[in-house]
């Protein structure tokens, strides 16, 4: 009940319904989805050429998963 309550109180009082895009015009937002997007898609068509399972048993994807947790352990 009080999770529908919230959800009405933001549909009368702050017209959300009313708003098609909340993110649209953001440059900064925008920018950030449109490189994780393309450097999603790179890593998808580089598995792809040497397939996932031919990659995994290389250990390309678990070097690519180390190197990722350590940079973000660092930052």
């Amino acid at each position: 009940r009080i999770a529908v309550n919230q959800q009405l109180l933001l549909k009368e009082e702050a017209h959300f319904d009313k708003i098609t895009d909340p993110s649209a015009g953001s440059y900064y937002i925008e920018t950030l989805t449109d490189s994780l997007a393309q450097q999603a898609w790179r890593l998808f068509l580089k598995t792809e050429e040497t397939g996932f399972y031919a990659a995994l048993k290389a250990g390309t994807v678990q070097d690519a998963i180390n190197a990722s947790a350590d940079a973000r352990s660092q930052a």
